[in-house]
């Protein structure tokens, strides 16, 4: 799994009923990576967050990326689960 900076600048890219292009891309920028992470994993549908991805300058998560990178121990906020 790549390295990311939690404290990154961070880009959410999804689509909110997790369906194909024929539906809108949302895009929601967030101060820090990890607050990317955060909102993904429990404001979103597990099936939305599978197509959905997170950039933060030449690096990109995405799906199980984004759930295992929220399931670290080192992962910086809290966690609702």
């Amino acid at each position: 799994m790549q390295e990311f900076d939690f404290n990154a600048e961070a880009i959410l890219f999804f689509r909110p009923n997790g369906k194909g292009r024929a539906y809108p891309l949302t895009i929601r920028r967030f101060s820090k990576v990890c607050e990317a992470i955060l909102y993904a994993i429990e404001e979103l549908t597990p099936f939305v967050v599978k197509s959905c991805s997170i950039e933060s300058g030449d690096s990109r998560i995405s799906g199980t990326e984004i759930l295992e990178m929220y399931q670290r121990t080192d992962f910086p906020l809290l966690r609702a689960n």
